[in-house]
């Protein structure tokens, strides 16, 4: 039996947290940071952990968990790689409230910018010209629903 298992990870710059789903024990987060709580486990069994993250660029992002607990507080180190391909593009999240859009997506994608045009294909995508707020991580831009439709994305700038 292993006891006290917790796993440590400090997200590496340009890398922004969305969700964390864990299959046994609890995950806590503040500022970037990964607490996983696994608890107990008996011999052979396993437990995983499951990161969603965006990037505000293509590269290699490096960095350490740490893991301790167990018999004898054993305590190491594991180094983690994130490769992110080039093209890869944070998501944008949309809720409505009536007549307005409310487009979210988060504030670590820094090098991107919002488009939008009345069609996914053939017609011109123009850069939103409101500027987002940053409220809780995220960039937020309201825009007015017209009869219009209209579809956006988020384009990478050099």
């Amino acid at each position: 039996l292993a006891d006290r298992l917790a796993l440590t990870h400090s997200l590496p710059n340009g890398l922004a947290l969305v969700s964390a789903s864990p299959s046994a024990g609890t995950v806590t987060t503040d500022n970037g940071s990964l607490l996983w709580n696994v608890g107990a486990l008996t011999n052979s069994a396993s437990a995983t952990l499951s990161v969603t993250v965006t990037a505000d660029r293509a590269g290699e992002f490096r960095s350490n968990t740490a893991l301790s607990g167990g018999a004898g507080e054993t305590s190491f180190s594991l180094p983690i790689v994130v490769r992110v391909a080039e093209g890869a593009r944070p998501a944008i999240e949309v809720t409505t409230d009536g007549s307005v859009v409310q487009l979210s997506w988060p504030e670590a994608a820094k090098g991107f910018v919002l488009e939008s045009a009345a069609a996914v294909e053939g017609a011109p995508w123009t850069r939103v010209t409101e500027t987002p707020t940053v409220t809780g991580g995220q960039f937020r831009i309201s825009v007015t629903v017209s009869s219009d439709a209209r579809f956006f994305r988020l384009r990478r700038v050099p």
